[in-house]
């Protein structure tokens, strides 16, 4: 039993060492002996992105959808026409209406003496008003003469010559002549079969030619309408029932009347007629409180809809108020008053009304026959002069029926006094003397000396250099307060001269000094003598500096081109400090540019002036110090502006996409900008075989993208350059950029090596050259190498590819590992299993 345990121990150690031998050598045969990828395998994987050799920048191109808004109906004159869905809207015409019997006319304004031949196409002239698939009446078409005091005279020598392809309903071409006897307004009425209305044939003079000197414009075109002959309220009692007539100016087939309340439809009725001119209905009861409009419309038997007819008045009792009444708090005796009342309509418009004025609820004065308009605020004045002392009760009254008489008036309660006298005791000066451009202060004492109080008294303060020695005018004010001040009481006043000034030289600085009490109907004065009071030889102004600022370093260009900027610099200096420097420059078309020059560094001052009219430019710099006289300093220049010589700016072009397949569209792009505009954008194209050619690239103003867009055939590099030429003639060609046509968009180069590939071992994705090229020395081409799967960089002998061949192939041995060690348990197991 030992030997057959001895046995199988050394029978399991001998198929040890055969188990680990086995596995290396599996090993070293897959290492030599690697898995070969199919060729396809790169052309099947992902595309990288490869950076096109000539890089780019992106361009976002935004596109400005246009706006479109429709006319707006209240600004269009009163012959304009504005097409509705369904109907030709119109203002009526200050032009009127011929006859009942035509339903449409066209309004020329014709100046001259002649015969007029003008082409006409009714139906579109009828489709126009949206009158379709209806008969024209051409045997009936009249010429009327409309004058200015409404007279109307039809012309009798007339002629319609229908074209060769004439037909009533579908192509009423054809000429309309007619004499012109003097300068006028001359309407062409015409109708179609489907109307009604009794309409005689026109007397054509067959042999009428044009001639004459005659200019004609057309005036618009018109349709029949409806007019009003109801006059309206601005507002009706709730319930009221309405009677409505109107009339219309061509025999209509029907009327109807649309009711809306506050913008809400309440009801629709039809107008009854006899004579399908004269048209009435009697409304619905209005029972509902607010806003109404009448809208009416109407059709004539060819399907022409007029223009809505509108009308709005209010339903319910209109709202009045005395918003505000202003009068002075305080008024003296004998001395008018105006009183300001402040009226406003809710609703609606209300007419016929009176507003009076009662002084301690008696009457005073009273308006009549006002109309206040919905929502205005209106103001009323009344004048009142106050007949004693003491308080009063003013008051305005609204006479008037409205929703609301508790707003229908508002009262104020005024004081009357006495008339003051108002006195200028003395006057002091404070300092003097005084640096010019320094304050002064101006003290004065007032005393109010009179039988009633004072309410905002203006004291006025005047400095004056009159040539008349201890004369004062009282004309050149330099401040001014208002006071109040009690009877038999005095106060003093301060009123400063904040900038102070030498003056004329002659005065030396002298200045005499006043300050007067101002007298208004609203500040009475008892005493007009004492009012005002004047002081001499005692302000005295020291002037201040009188140095101009210094203008130096102009720096401008002499010529610059059309379309770029010209800066001008200037260094302006001064020892109280420069307050503004300004420039004019004067245009060769004599226009005048003013502007402010901008301070940089180092006392410089300097303006960028667009260069756009040829010619000649003269300006002039002006300096101002910041002393109290503003010192100022002039320099002068002049510079010319010649046509442009700079080439267009390209700001970008490129291609798009760089690798393409044969037959597909490739698009060529550039943006390019000058002052001149763009005359022209030409493509050179070089093809593989060194052919060329030149295109147009397009575009569409003002858009600045030019697009040249076409398809190849031909696979290999396509190299291309751009020429911009602008509106001067100048030119620029850009550098050349290339792009590629393969049938493999994963092979640019079309080699038969991906450039995935290629750039993985280094090679040229742009150059098919290299798929020839043998770099390990192998014996073996980058192509064959590539096909194989093998390194291109590293021969196939050497003991180093066998390592790289682990390297690349690391996957494939780990799994040819596991296979081989499933096999090896396998057979372990297999052979313990016979073992036992």
């Amino acid at each position: 039993m030992a030997g057959v345990t001895k046995s199988k121990i050394r029978f399991t150690k001998k198929n040890i060492k055969k188990f680990y031998i086995m596995p290396i050598i599996f090993i070293l045969l897959v290492c030599i002996f690697p898995h070969v990828p199919y060729a396809e395998t790169f052309a099947r994987s992902a595309p990288l992105s490869i950076e096109p050799l000539t890089h780019t920048p992106p361009v976002l191109i935004k596109e400005h959808p246009t706006l479109l808004y429709p006319p707006d109906e209240h600004t269009q004159s009163k012959t304009q026409e504005i097409q509705t869905h369904h109907s030709l809207e119109k203002t009526t015409s200050t032009t009127p209406w011929w006859n009942a019997n035509w339903h449409y006319r066209r309004v020329y304004n014709v100046i001259g003496i002649g015969t007029i031949s003008l082409p006409m196409n009714f139906t579109a002239i009828l489709a126009s008003v949206q009158v379709k698939n209806k008969t024209v009446d051409n045997t009936s078409i009249h010429i009327v003469q409309h004058h200015l005091n409404g007279t109307m005279v039809v012309v009798n020598t007339t002629l319609f010559n229908e074209s060769s392809v004439f037909d009533n309903r579908t192509n009423a071409k054809g000429t309309l002549l007619w004499n012109v006897s003097q300068s006028c307004v001359y309407a062409v009425y015409f109708d179609v079969l489907e109307n009604r209305g009794t309409r005689n044939k026109t007397s054509e003079t067959d042999t009428l030619l044009p001639s004459g000197s005659v200019q004609v414009s057309l005036l618009g075109t018109h349709g029949w309408w409806p007019e009003y002959t109801t006059t309206f309220e601005t507002y009706y009692p709730l319930n009221t029932t309405l009677t409505i007539n109107l009339q219309t100016t061509a025999l209509a087939k029907n009327m109807t009347a649309y009711f809306l309340c506050n913008n809400q439809p309440e009801f629709t009725m039809s107008f009854n007629t006899l004579d399908n001119l004269i048209w009435a209905v009697v409304t619905q009861n209005l029972s509902k409180k607010g806003d109404w409009t009448l809208r009416v419309i109407g059709y004539d038997d060819a399907g022409y809809q007029t223009s809505p007819l509108t009308v709005g008045f209010y339903v319910g009792q209109p709202d009045l108020i005395v918003s505000a009444l202003t009068i002075p708090s305080v008024c003296y005796i004998g001395y008018p008053v105006t009183v300001s009342a402040h009226i406003r309509a809710v609703n609606t418009t209300v007419t016929h009304v009176n507003v009076s004025l009662f002084v301690n609820n008696i009457i005073n004065t009273t308006q009549q026959n006002i109309t206040i308009q919905k929502n205005e605020n209106k103001t009323l004045q009344f004048s009142w002069k106050p007949p004693s002392k003491g308080q009063h009760n003013l008051s305005v009254l609204i006479n008037y029926t409205d929703s609301n008489p508790g707003n229908n008036k508002r009262w104020k309660i005024v004081t009357v006094e006495g008339i003051p006298d108002m006195a200028v005791l003395n006057i002091s000066v404070a300092p003097t003397p005084v640096h010019e451009g320094n304050p002064v202060a101006v003290t004065a004492t007032i005393r109010n000396i009179g039988d009633g109080n004072a309410s905002d008294y203006e004291i006025v303060l005047y400095c004056e250099q009159n040539e008349n020695n201890h004369t004062m005018y009282y004309t050149d004010k330099k401040n001014s307060t208002t006071i109040s001040l009690k009877k038999n009481q005095y106060t003093n006043v301060t009123l400063i001269w904040e900038n102070t000034r030498y003056g004329k030289p002659s005065f030396r600085g002298e200045w005499a000094v006043g300050i007067q009490i101002s007298n208004t109907t609203q500040t009475p004065d008892k005493n007009g003598t004492n009012n005002k009071k004047a002081l001499f030889h005692v302000l005295r102004v020291l002037p201040a500096e009188r140095i101009p600022p210094l203008l130096t370093n102009l720096e401008y260009p002499g010529n610059q081109e059309q379309g770029k900027q010209v800066l001008i610099r200037v260094k302006a200096t001064d020892q109280s400090g420069i307050e503004a420097v300004s420039i004019s420059i004067t245009t060769p078309n004599k226009t005048v540019v003013d502007a402010a020059m901008t301070a940089t560094v180092n006392d410089r001052y300097e303006y960028l002036f667009d260069a756009v009219q040829l010619g000649r430019h003269d300006f002039s710099i002006k300096a101002t110090d910041r002393s109290p006289f503003k010192n100022q300093s002039t320099i002068y220049g002049s510079f010319t502006v010649v046509e442009e010589r700079t080439p267009p700016t390209i700001t970008y072009f490129g291609v798009i996409p760089i690798v393409q397949l044969p037959n597909t569209p490739v698009e060529i792009r550039c943006m390019a900008t000058d002052f001149s505009g763009i005359r022209s954008v030409e493509v050179t194209l070089w093809f593989p075989d060194n052919r060329s050619e030149v295109h147009q690239m397009r575009t569409t103003p003002p858009d600045t993208k030019y697009v040249y867009t076409t398809t190849y055939e031909r696979v290999g590099k396509h190299v291309f350059t751009l020429t911009v030429q602008d509106g001067k003639g100048n030119k620029k060609t850009t550098e050349e950029k290339t792009f590629w046509i393969t049938k493999n968009l994963n092979d640019t180069d079309s080699d038969g090596m991906p450039d995935a590939w290629e750039l993985r071992y280094g090679f040229n994705p742009y150059d098919p050259t290299d798929a020839a090229l043998d770099p390990d020395n192998d014996g073996r081409t980058n192509l064959q190498e590539y096909r194989q799967g093998t390194d291109p960089l590293t021969p196939l002998s050497s003991s180093s590819e066998a390592l790289e061949r682990l390297q690349q192939n690391g996957a494939y041995l780990a799994s040819s590992i596991l296979v081989f060690l499933g096999i090896v348990v396998l057979s372990w197991y297999g052979m313990r299993r016979r073992n036992t």
